[in-house]
């Protein structure tokens, strides 16, 4: 999970759940469409798709990102090294984006539900909750709360989040958008470098065989 200025106490978020929720009726809590690929018209982008000539890219391997004014990035390392997210820091919130192996013949629908269902199984297996479902700009939408010690005076917390994920060719990147603009729409004013920095991603998903689900590990920048 991110840092604590990301984290508040439970109590705090109480009241905004439930503003939250008396505003997601029945027509919000929609599945993502079974065209799902029109959620990607404006990106994320796989590699053969574009030409990468902007100015401000970040080569990750698997992943190209363009750095915006203001953000600060961070790669992510599991135990045994490997690069697993990058991570978008702009004030108060953050946006990780994850990369994951898929079958070229999957339905795009079935391959983002399917995404959802195993980040949901991990956040109730971390006695976390899924608070709501909704449409979004990129389809269905998780928003989700877990669990978490600030430090080791502090009483427990909670790390917000929404999450969602779109499918290219072979390949499913999930975005994962934590603190104080968790608790806004995703379409929302505030939410808008995020959203920027997610469709100007291009996925480089290589040739390497990775089974359906498995992570694509990221690549630490070269160094000029």
């Amino acid at each position: 999970m991110f840092g604590s200025r990301l984290r508040k106490p439970a109590s705090e978020y109480d009241a905004i759940f439930e503003e939250l929720n008396a505003l997601k009726d029945e027509e919000d809590r929609a599945d993502a469409s079974s065209e799902a690929d029109i959620w990607r018209t404006d990106g994320p982008f796989d590699i053969s798709e574009v030409e990468i000539e902007r100015e401000n890219v970040i080569d990750l391997g698997a992943l190209i990102v363009t750095h915006f004014p203001g953000l600060q990035l961070q790669l992510l390392r599991s135990p045994d090294g490997e690069i697993h997210t990058v991570l978008a820091v702009w004030k108060d919130s953050a946006l990780g984006l994850s990369l994951f192996a898929e079958a070229t013949s999957t339905d795009s629908t079935d391959a983002v539900k399917s995404r959802l269902e195993a980040f949901s199984d991990q956040i109730r297996a971390a006695d976390g909750e899924v608070v709501w479902n909704a449409s979004g700009p990129f389809g269905l939408v998780l928003q989700v709360k877990v669990p978490v010690e600030a430090d080791a005076a502090a009483d427990l917390g909670m790390q917000v989040s929404q999450v969602w994920a779109v499918k290219g060719p072979r390949w499913v990147l999930q975005g994962q958008l934590l603190g104080e603009q968790a608790l806004h729409p995703l379409n929302a004013k505030p939410t808008k470098v995020f959203l920027e920095f997610f469709r100007n991603a291009v996925v480089r998903r290589g040739v390497e065989p990775i089974p359906p689900g498995g992570r694509i590990s990221l690549s630490a920048p070269e160094e000029e």
